[in-house]
């Protein structure tokens, strides 16, 4: 009776149990090839926690405000006096129960085979756990992006509203474009929940939107050395500049004073080409000074692009929240692009990650296309 149970229960918990112990193969595989990475960003904003514990709050958020949630998180553990390998574990639970939350959403407001197409790709891509092994800023922006959407949608939680309020704050400073995912997700709330029609809920996030962007290309200083010099040097990956030498004396300048200056050297039509260039390297995960097995791990990445765009036109969505939460991926992927347009790309694929969670989203609308398509034809 007990063995029937046993097996019965091995039966009823195979897919979690294969993904796990897959997923769990390749974080070892991948700590053995990378080690834990607390140096480069990681060490900058462990550095900038300290400064916040000891109180030198300049030092602390110092060029790094749009940061700052996530400076103000570690600096707990260092509060504590724990080590480094505790905010691994930290991010790395934080991560796991982030994918948990939306694979039960997923799985209530869709179907179950879509939210475990979209947890195995999650869980099992080289490209999203890689980070999980490092301490810059990716993983807790993703977590926080898939904890606020999975409780906004959720009925299930106590003090539900301070809950978001938190996550949010969290979200919007845990990396610059935290604020437009706050947006676009209480955008997307506010339609499916029909408090606002689409024209109008629109209308206010590009307003809203515009005017962000105005106040930050006008108004803002960035910092020479982190921005300054490679928008002026017209760099699509940072470091990789198209001219060595630009004419600026060394101070910050904003974003609006980088183009004039490219303008008023190379005009409009430089520009023009120089953006488009930015926005097409957002989409390409290869690097030349990357490894071949590097590159070849993440060119093979590419094919959810592909499946990406086969979920957009192929897929019917009658259901209505798989619907908008596709436009919803859509629109992070294409914002998150323009903002590379705008800036540049950085050393590694760690800007372009970001967005992975919801293009895998799209990707799995194509993958169950695909197999639908081939099973049928295989019935026939």
């Amino acid at each position: 009776m007990k063995l029937s149970l046993i097996t019965t229960n091995i039966s009823k918990y195979k897919f979690g149990l294969l993904l796990i112990s897959s997923h769990f193969l390749l974080l070892y595989v991948m700590y053995r090839s990378f080690g834990l990475n607390d140096g480069l960003e990681g060490d900058k904003y462990l550095t900038q926690a300290n400064y916040l514990v000891k109180g030198e709050f300049h030092k602390a958020f110092a060029y790094q405000y749009l940061y700052s949630g996530y400076i103000i998180y570690l600096s707990f553990f260092k509060i504590l006096h724990l080590s480094n390998y505790f905010i691994f574990i930290s991010n790395y639970i934080l991560s796991m129960c982030s994918y948990l939350l939306f694979y039960k959403l997923l799985k209530k407001k869709t179907e179950d085979a879509h939210a475990k197409v979209w947890i195995t790709l999650v869980l099992l891509s080289p490209i999203i756990q890689y980070w999980n092994l490092s301490l810059f800023s990716e993983t807790f922006f993703i977590s926080m992006n898939l904890l606020f959407f999975s409780i906004l949608f959720s009925n299930r939680f106590k003090f539900k509203n301070s809950l978001l309020i938190v996550l949010g704050i969290f979200l919007v400073f845990s990396r610059p474009n935290g604020i437009i995912s706050l947006g676009l997700f209480l955008s997307m709330y506010i339609v499916f929940k029909q408090k606002m029609s689409i024209k109008k809920t629109t209308t206010i996030f590009c307003a809203f939107s515009i005017i962000l962007f105005l106040a930050y290309y006008y108004f803002i200083p960035l910092h020479y050395k982190g921005y300054c010099v490679d928008i002026t040097k017209g760099s699509i990956y940072c470091g990789f500049p198209q001219f060595q030498n630009p004419i600026t004396p060394v101070k910050d300048y904003t974003l609006n004073e980088c183009y004039v200056f490219l303008y008023n050297q190379y005009g409009l039509w430089f520009l023009t080409k120089l953006c488009i260039q930015k926005m097409g390297s957002f989409f390409i995960l290869s690097r030349p000074y990357y490894s071949p097995f590097h590159n070849t791990i993440n060119s093979f990445h590419s094919i959810f692009y592909i499946f990406s765009f086969i979920g957009i036109f192929k897929t019917t969505h009658e259901n209505k929240f798989k619907k908008w939460l596709s436009i919803l991926s859509i629109w992070i992927v294409l914002i998150n692009a323009l903002l590379i347009g705008i800036f540049f790309n950085e050393w590694s694929e760690r800007y372009t990650v970001v967005v992975f969670p919801f293009i895998f989203i799209l990707a799995t609308n194509g993958i169950i296309f695909c197999y639908n398509s081939i099973k049928s034809k295989i019935a026939v």
